[in-house]
């Protein structure tokens, strides 16, 4: 077990086949919300920036629970951003705090761990500004970031590492729905 980042059972526990279920639906529910709202071709660098944070942020916090209230966070931050006319400033909003938590926690006293998700914020980061300019190529970017993103999502339900294993599948779920439907949104046009 890595000291400092709580590890939770990703096959075990209290949640059954049917809270399963419900976080994958919650999960395609939720792309079809984004995708409606922006079309599958839209710029989706704050979604991908998101879910860096969170994971960036939970490992800071050292604490499984602060998946989800970073989640509801990062909703109200990519809420407002739309609200205000969609600007993609949502997506450095969304970096910079997970950065700098990362930062404040290895300084804090430096759990193992960090230097992962510091360099998966980085790596994500990079992607999500890659795809700002939005449309086409910078579509395609984002889409196989979040497809990557996916795969990170899997890894940690797998380990049951960092966050706990309802968020992981939601975001797996969401993230997979999201790069699949860009990707071939992106092959019809």
């Amino acid at each position: 077990m890595t000291a400092g980042i709580q590890r939770h059972p990703a096959t075990r526990g209290p949640w059954s086949p049917a809270a399963r279920i419900a976080l994958a639906a919650a999960g395609v529910v939720s792309a079809a919300l984004i995708l409606l709202d922006q079309g599958a071709t839209a710029r989706l660098p704050e979604v991908l920036a998101a879910a860096a944070l969170i994971y960036a942020g939970t490992a800071a916090a050292g604490s499984a629970r602060a998946a989800w209230p970073l989640f509801a966070v990062t909703c109200v931050v990519i809420g407002i951003s739309r609200f205000a006319g969609g600007d993609p400033v949502a997506t450095l909003v969304l970096l910079v705090p997970g950065a700098a938590a990362l930062v404040w926690a290895a300084l804090r006293g430096g759990r193992t761990g960090l230097v992962l998700q510091g360099a998966g914020l980085a790596f994500f980061a990079l992607i999500a500004l890659a795809g700002l300019p939005g449309a086409g190529w910078g579509a395609g970017i984002v889409a196989a970031g979040l497809l990557l993103h996916a795969a990170w999502d899997l890894a940690h339900l797998r380990l049951g590492r960092v966050v706990p294993p309802s968020y992981a599948l939601f975001c797996l779920v969401l993230d997979l729905a999201l790069g699949v439907a860009v990707l071939v949104a992106l092959a019809r046009s």
